[in-house]
């Protein structure tokens, strides 16, 4: 198992470094500046890799116990349709594979698995990309894109293996996750035009909150990948369309307090569930169930300095995300996060910067 594995991950990030273009010297900086506060204080290779690797675990129906993962079940099942791919899709159905994975041609409430394909990995994935990147040339690294191929392949072999989890047999999702548009985003936003349009036309960032680990019960909370849209409107010259993607979709719009900072103000749906659908040819087909969420945020050049979540997924009833450079004690400035779940229960964390994680404290009930 640990040598299918090893062999597993070394080919396919031969896959995604192959794609990955040669490293120019940049004018400038995208999406990665090295600021020192907010979610750019926090973000780096590790704690992208843990955001994005456990971000289905926001699902409130999936355990968030790391002991209780199938890990190694989910590396060779992902591995086992990823090599022999044509067998799982036939089984899915051909029509069905495209109209639900790939095109957006799918209107049914169970056919939108493409959704996340486009938004989490296709521009997400593509953005991130260009982001770590950065991050590897900012601090000094040789071959920054080829050093962000590389972790960009292992953190997508992650996902897709936690994703698959117990589950053994055809499954589909990896399939045009890791064949489509997790090289595709690589692809498209190694075009200068392309990955520009998303930083300056679109405004594009990650948000992802700060990741926390409670190790009485080795759970992980306030997981996930999340990535900020905002739209100028025209002859409005402080406001903004507002969109947050990840496990939700969320929109409003933003308004800009100064020259630097905003505040953002949404609301939309957030997938709480996964269920599994019938399908009569046997392969795995899942969808989710949505439930109400909405959210206000405080961000300064597009780095997000505290968020305040309503409602969603995973049972919370609120979360306060405040990180690095709000609170300040001398030359400490920790993250701090809050969360009150449905039940009354409250819970506390703490993040520093360069920590890939936080951690959690449960503080009782009210």
């Amino acid at each position: 198992m640990r040598n299918l594995f090893i062999r597993s991950l070394a080919l396919l990030i031969i896959f995604f470094a192959a794609l990955a273009l040669p490293s120019h010297a940049a004018e400038k900086y995208l999406f990665y500046h090295g600021y020192d506060y907010g979610s750019q204080a926090v973000y780096n290779p590790l704690s992208m890799t843990i955001s994005a690797t456990f971000d289905v675990l926001q699902i409130n129906n999936l355990t968030n116990d790391l002991s209780t993962l199938h890990l190694a079940n989910g590396f060779e099942n992902v591995w086992a349709n990823f090599i022999d791919p044509l067998p799982a899709v036939r089984q899915y159905g051909y029509k069905q594979f495209f109209s639900s994975e790939i095109f957006p041609l799918g209107l049914a409430g169970d056919s939108y698995q493409y959704v996340p394909n486009y938004t989490l990995h296709l521009i997400g994935g593509g953005m991130t990309y260009i982001a770590t990147a950065e991050w590897y040339e900012f601090h000094g690294y040789p071959k920054p894109r080829l050093l962000s191929g590389v972790t960009m392949a292992a953190m997508h072999f992650f996902n897709e293996a936690l994703e698959n989890n117990a589950f053994d047999g055809p499954n589909v999702d990896p399939i045009a996750d890791l064949w489509l548009f997790d090289p595709g985003g690589l692809v498209l936003f190694s075009f200068p035009r392309v990955a520009e349009f998303f930083a300056t036309t679109m405004h594009m960032n990650d948000w992802s909150p700060q990741t926390l680990y409670y190790p009485d019960k080795h759970e992980i909370y306030n997981n996930g990948q999340k990535f900020s849209f905002k739209y100028d409107i025209p002859g409005l010259d402080r406001w903004r369309i507002f969109y947050l993607a990840g496990a939700e979709g969320i929109g409003g719009f933003s308004y800009k307090l100064t020259p630097t900072d905003d505040i953002s103000v949404a609301a939309g749906i957030v997938a709480h569930d996964l269920r599994d659908v019938p399908n009569p040819g046997g392969a795995r087909k899942q969808t989710v169930t949505l439930v109400y969420s909405e959210a206000i945020f405080w961000d300064r050049n597009g780095s997000l300095l505290s968020s305040l979540v309503f409602g969603g997924n995973r049972g919370y009833a609120a979360r306060l995300n405040i990180y690095p450079g709000v609170v300040k004690v001398k030359n400490f400035s920790p993250g701090l996060i809050f969360m009150l779940r449905k039940n009354g229960e409250f819970m506390a964390g703490i993040n520093i910067i360069h920590a890939p994680v936080g951690l959690a404290a449960k503080l009782g009930s009210f």
